[in-house]
């Protein structure tokens, strides 16, 4: 995450790592397969690169967190201070001239004629893109928005050719992408893309999709009432 800092680094590895140990979260080196470590921890190492890639636009990296009490008080911070260092981050990390910049500094051989050319960079913020996805799938589904569901779903549909171990969605997710925007008529595909989410209780930001829900409704009537 880091391309400007004290000490002029640019490998997200070693710096990232450094960051999240001085903010007293353990953590390894996701990339490497033969680390120890379980899934819940590179879905937390992107949070926490977030978080210092925050405190490196607010030059405070250098200080560590601390749990808020009366003696250590939550900061104040104007609105427009903050959507100001927001705007910076993103600018800076989550565009696509951010990974195409980091992209061309990765291609020098060998990597290490300049200070600014890390690979490390390049992949890691390609993984946070794709990690920003998952997030944002989330979140549309909660909502039940179903057109941010399928913008996301549109990035997947290339994505899932190219990864390994995502079978169901490199096999089913292109045929519905494509039955829903170019084969069935715009009233026809309205109608079925409003009935994949709902929300059972009513509530906002509950929704689920309708497969989830008559799953867990299949379990109660097999185990529970039969």
């Amino acid at each position: 995450m880091l391309t400007n800092n004290d000490t002029g680094s640019d490998n997200i590895e070693n710096d990232d790592s450094d960051g999240l140990e001085m903010e007293g979260i353990a953590y390894g080196n996701f990339s490497n397969p033969a680390t120890p470590g379980i899934d819940r921890s590179k879905f937390l190492s992107f949070w926490t690169t977030i978080l210092y890639g925050l405190k490196v636009i607010m030059r405070t990296e250098k200080e560590p967190l601390v749990e808020f009490n009366k003696k250590h008080p939550k900061p104040k911070m104007d609105t427009a201070e903050w959507n100001n260092i927001i705007h910076q981050f993103y600018n800076k990390y989550c565009t696509g001239e951010a990974r195409a910049q980091a992209y061309e500094c990765s291609c020098i051989d060998p990597p290490e004629t300049t200070p600014k050319a890390s690979p490390q960079l390049s992949n890691f913020l390609i993984r946070l893109q794709e990690f920003s996805t998952v997030v944002e799938a989330n979140r549309a589904m909660k909502a039940g928005d179903i057109g941010r569901l399928m913008n996301v779903w549109k990035m997947w549909l290339v994505m899932s050719q190219g990864l390994k171990g995502l079978n169901n969605y490199s096999s089913y997710l292109p045929p519905a992408v494509l039955l829903l925007n170019e084969v069935l008529t715009p009233d026809l595909a309205k109608l079925f893309c409003h009935s994949l989410l709902f929300s059972p209780s009513g509530r906002d930001n509950h929704f689920v999709a309708k497969d989830f829900y008559l799953e867990i409704q299949n379990y109660w009537l097999k185990y529970v009432y039969n």
